[in-house]
C-alpha cells in the first residue's frame, strides 16, 4: 500500500539455494539434484509466489541464481552450466507449472549480479580477464529479461560506466546485425514495458513522477520491520534447552561487554557519500537506548566497548600503529564478547577476524560468554568454530530493526522463534528432513461436505462438533465422496511444502482388507482425494505421509450414509516398565540460601565514591593541620594535604581497574574496604610529603 501498487517485487535466488554449500557471490555451487527433486523442496516457495490468487501476493519477477546442477535430467554424469547462463536448464525450470502460466502472463526474469566473483571465476578461473559483452550476451540469451550489472567493470577500464557503455554499444550493433538477437531483445523489452504499463496505467509523466508530499511517508514502517525481524531471528546453536543452561540470565548491570562488528564502508558511485553497512557503534547504541540510563537502566555505558573487525585484525597481527591501546585491557575485563558478522569477502581480510580469533587467540575468550549474531547467510563458521561459541544467532539482514532485535535477544527480552531457511551441515540441520512431516503428529482427516462431520473420542463416545448435535453427511452406494487430510505440519511446526505426498488407505472394517490406497499431494498443507463408493459396508479411511504415519480414522457406513471421525491420541514415546522399589525416606533439611557479597560487581559504585570523598575530606583537613602547625607554614600545610589527596585518589583509581585480586577483595570487602584502602593511600601520600619536608628543611626545623 505504501507504493500504491507501483513497485515490482522480485523473488531472489530461483530455483533455490537451500542445498548450496557456499556463498553464491563467491563461487558457483554445484548441487546434485534432479528436476523432480527440486520440485519437492527448492521450487515449492516459488510455486507459492507465482500462483497466488491475490495479485498483491504474486511476484512480478524471479531473480535467477548462479547455481548449477548435476544430474538435472537424471544423468548423474551430466552437469549444467549456471542456470542463469544455461538456456536449456532455465527453460525447463520455467516450464514447470504453475511457473509456466506465470511466465506466460508476463512474469519477468532477472539475473543476479553479473560482476560477482562467482561469475568472473566461472568464465575465467585465472581471474585475469572479464569479457563483459560475452557474459551479458550469454545471460540475456539464456532467457533473462533484465541484466543486473552490479560491479560490472573490466580490469582495463577506469570505471564500471565505461564497461557498461561499451557493452550497450555492442548490444546495439548485435541488434542491427542479427535478426534472431533483435527478436529476443524486442520480446524482452515488450515484456518489461507491459510490466511498467500494469504498474502505472499509462506512460504520462504525471502518473509516473511521484507526488513530493508522499515522500513524507517514507521510513515510517519501523513497526513492520521490527515484527519481521522478531519473527526471523533464529537460534542456530546450541539447542534451546542447552542455551538455557549456558545463558540462564542476560548481562548484568556491572558486566563488561566488548563488541566486535564487521563494519563495511561503501559508495554507490565515486562521488557519492560514504555509507556504512552494519556500523561499528550501532549495536552499542541500540543497547544503550533500550537498556542504558535513558532506557531501563540495566546497562552502564562505561561497561561497553565497541571495535571494528579491522581493529581486531590489527590486534591479532600486532600492528602497533592500528591497535587501540585499551583493546587488550577491555577484552581481558569483559565477561561478554559479542561478534556482529556478515559474510566472508576475500577482498576484505578483516572479514576473517572472527575465524582467526577462534583459531589463533581463543585463550583470550576462555571463560567468557561468546555470542555471535550473523546478519547474512549463516555459512560463515564451520562445526568446530561453532562449538567454541556460547550462542550463535541468524538474523539475515543488517538494517536497524534487526540490530535492535539482536540486542533484545541478548537481553533475553525476545526469544528466537525463526527457523533456518537453508541446510546447514555445520549444525546438522537438513532442510529436507525438517520440512518433512513431523512423525509425532496425528494427521486430521475429514469428509469434505457442506455439513459438519460427527466426531467421537477414542473410546467410541460420540461428541457432536460445537457441543450440539449436528447433521452428518449423507451418501449412497455409487456416489463419489471427497476426503481431505491435513493440515500436515513439518518438524518446525510449519505447514509442509506444497507437493508433499500423502497416501490414503481405505479398508473394509472387520477383516481389515485394504480396498484402495490412492495418493495425493498437498496444497497449503491439505491433501484431497475423491473416492467412489461401489459396495455396501463399513469403511475405514486413514492417511499417512512419511514419516508421519498416525492419522484420524474416518468411518464411512453406507447403511444410512453415516460418517464418523475418530481422532486417536498421539502415541507416546515408549518407556521401560518401571520396576517397583521401596520408597526411600528422606531427611528434611533446611534450604540454605547463598548470601551475596557486599559488592557483587567487584568495582566501586556511587555509594563507595561518596563515602570515600567524606573520609578524604577529613584526611585532607588532618594532614593540612599537621603541615600548618607542626611544620610551621601554610605552604607546607597545603603541600601536606595535596600529597595525601594524591595518594588517596591513586589508590581509589587502582580499585577501579578491575585487577583480578583486587576485584575479589572489593567484592568481598565492600565499602569499608574501599575506604580503608583510600586512607592507606592518603597515609602514603602524607609520608611522602613528610620526607619532602625533611629533605628541604634544616635539621633543627623539625623541632620547632
Amino acid at each position: 500500500s505504501g507504493s500504491q501498487g507501483r513497485l515490482s517485487v522480485i523473488a531472489r535466488n530461483f530455483p533455490g539455494l537451500g542445498s548450496a554449500d557456499r556463498s553464491p557471490e563467491e563461487e558457483v555451487s554445484t548441487v546434485r539434484k534432479s528436476l523432480e527433486q527440486l520440485k519437492q523442496i527448492e521450487l515449492a516457495p516459488f510455486f507459492t509466489v507465482t500462483s497466488a490468487e491475490d495479485p498483491a501476493s504474486q511476484v512480478d519477477g524471479l531473480m535467477i541464481a548462479h547455481i548449477r546442477f548435476q544430474g538435472f535430467q537424471g544423468n548423474i554424469r551430466a552437469t549444467t552450466r549456471p542456470v542463469s547462463f544455461d538456456a536449456t536448464a532455465l527453460e525447463q525450470l520455467l516450464a514447470v507449472e504453475p511457473i509456466a502460466n506465470w511466465r506466460a502472463a508476463g512474469g519477468l526474469t532477472v539475473t543476479n549480479s553479473l560482476g560477482s566473483r562467482a561469475v568472473r571465476n566461472f568464465f575465467d578461473p585465472t581471474g585475469q580477464t572479464f569479457d563483459a559483452f560475452n557474459i551479458a550476451r550469454t545471460a540475456f540469451l539464456a532467457g533473462n529479461d533484465l541484466l543486473y550489472v552490479h560491479d560490472f567493470k573490466a580490469p582495463l577500464d577506469q570505471s564500471a560506466y565505461e564497461t557498461i557503455t561499451r557493452t550497450l554499444q555492442l548490444f546495439a550493433s548485435k541488434y542491427e546485425e542479427d535478426s534472431v538477437f533483435a527478436n529476443r531483445v524486442d520480446a524482452a523489452v515488450l515484456r518489461i514495458l507491459r510490466a511498467k504499463l500494469e504498474l502505472y496505467g499509462s506512460f504520462n509523466p504525471e502518473t509516473i513522477v511521484p507526488n513530493p508530499t508522499s515522500l513524507a511517508n517514507l521510513g515510517q514502517a519501523e513497526k513492520i520491520n521490527f515484527n519481521v525481524a522478531r519473527e526471523a531471528v533464529t537460534l542456530i546453536s546450541p539447542s534451546p534447552e542447552d542455551l538455557n543452561a549456558l545463558l540462564p540470565s542476560p548481562p548484568e548491570t556491572y558486566d563488561s561487554i566488548i563488541i566486535f562488528t564487521d563494519e563495511r564502508a561503501q559508495r554507490q558511485c565515486s562521488n557519492c557519500q560514504l555509507l556504512y553497512d552494519l556500523p561499528n557503534f550501532a549495536f552499542q547504541n541500540s543497547l544503550l537506548s533500550l537498556y542504558g540510563p535513558s532506557g531501563s537502566n540495566l546497562i552502564l555505558a562505561n561497561r561497553l566497548n565497541s571495535y571494528t573487525f579491522k581493529q581486531l585484525i590489527d590486534f591479532l597481527d600486532g600492528n602497533i600503529t592500528g591497535i587501540d591501546p585499551y583493546l587488550s585491557t577491555n577484552l581481558n575485563r569483559a565477561q561478554w564478547v559479542i561478534f556482529n558478522i556478515k559474510d566472508l569477502d576475500p577482498d576484505l581480510p578483516e572479514t576473517y577476524a572472527l575465524r582467526r580469533m577462534l583459531a589463533e587467540r581463543f585463550d583470550l575468550l576462555r571463560e567468557k560468554k561468546i555470542v555471535v549474531f550473523s546478519y547474512d547467510a549463516p555459512y560463515y563458521l564451520d562445526a568446530t568454530e561453532i562449538s567454541k561459541l556460547t550462542a550463535y544467532y541468524g538474523l539475515y539482514s543488517s538494517s536497524q530493526a534487526f540490530i535492535d532485535v539482536a540486542t533484545r535477544v541478548l537481553m533475553q527480552e525476545v526469544q528466537p522463534t525463526g527457523s533456518l531457511p537453508v541446510s546447514l551441515p555445520a549444525v546438522g540441520y537438513d532442510l529436507m528432513v525438517v520440512t518433512s512431516p513431523d512423525p509425532n503428529q496425528v494427521i486430521p482427516i475429514t469428509l469434505v461436505s457442506p455439513r459438519e462431520v460427527q466426531q467421537s473420542t477414542p473410546n467410541g463416545t460420540e461428541t457432536p462438533t460445537g457441543g450440539e448435535t449436528t447433521p452428518v453427511p449423507l451418501f449412497v452406494v455409487g456416489e463419489t465422496v471427497k476426503i481431505q487430510a491435513g493440515v500436515i505440519n513439518d518438524h518446525n511446526q510449519n505447514i509442509v511444502p506444497d507437493g508433499t505426498v500423502v497416501q490414503f488407505t481405505i479398508r473394509l472394517a472387520g477383516d481389515q482388507a485394504i480396498i484402495a490406497q490412492p495418493q495425493a499431494t498437498t496444497v497449503d498443507g491439505l491433501a484431497t482425494i475423491e473416492y467412489r463408493i461401489e459396495r455396501d459396508g463399513i469403511f475405514e479411511v486413514t492417511a499417512s505421509s512419511e514419516p508421519a504415519n498416525t492419522s484420524g480414522i474416518l468411518i464411512l457406513n453406507t447403511q444410512g450414509g453415516l460418517a464418523q471421525l475418530v481422532m486417536p491420541t498421539p502415541t507416546p514415546t515408549s518407556t521401560p516398565t518401571p520396576i517397583p522399589t521401596l520408597t526411600p525416606t528422606y531427611e528434611v533439611s533446611p534450604i540454605t540460601t547463598e548470601t551475596l557479597p557486599p559488592n557483587p560487581s567487584g568495582y566501586p559504585d556511587m555509594i563507595d565514591w561518596l563515602m570515600t570523598l567524606i573520609f578524604m575530606a577529613l584526611g585532607f583537613g588532618a594532614t593540612y593541620a599537621t603541615g600548618r602547625f607542626w611544620w610551621g607554614t601554610q605552604q607546607w600545610g597545603i603541600r601536606s594535604g595535596l600529597c595525601a589527596l594524591i595518594g588517596g585518589f591513586s589508590t581509589y583509581l587502582l580499585l577501579t581497574l578491575g585487577i583480578g585480586g583486587l576485584e575479589d577483595l572489593v567484592r568481598e570487602g565492600g565499602t569499608w574496604f574501599i575506604v580503608e584502602v583510600t586512607l592507606v593511600g592518603m597515609l602514603i601520600g602524607w609520608v611522602a610529603a613528610l620526607l619532602w619536608w625533611m629533605t628541604v628543611s634544616n635539621p633543627t626545623s623539625g623541632k620547632r
